[in-house]
């Protein structure tokens, strides 16, 4: 939210803190504004488990790229054996 945006919002913010009634459109800015603020709001702790998550991630994706290779390679000593048999 730029600058501009959220001092509108602040100042409807107030006026509804303090019991003021907004009209629709005002209410509705409001609301959509709140939205906003939330999704943008970022909690101690996101990032870091963000980080966290992202490094298990690639360790898994490293290990299904170990197994998938040594899969392969299991598949072609078993048709060997098997071709041998």
């Amino acid at each position: 939210m730029d600058q501009q945006t959220y001092q509108r919002w602040w100042a409807l913010h107030v006026r509804a803190a303090l019991g003021e009634s907004l009209n629709k459109e005002e209410r509705a800015a409001y609301e959509v504004g709140s939205q906003q603020l939330d999704q943008e709001e970022v909690f101690p702790g996101q990032v870091e488990a963000i980080r966290k998550a992202r490094a298990a991630l690639a360790a898994l994706e490293a290990e299904n790229t170990q197994l998938r290779d040594r899969s392969e390679k299991l598949k072609a000593e078993i048709a060997v054996l098997e071709a041998a048999f």
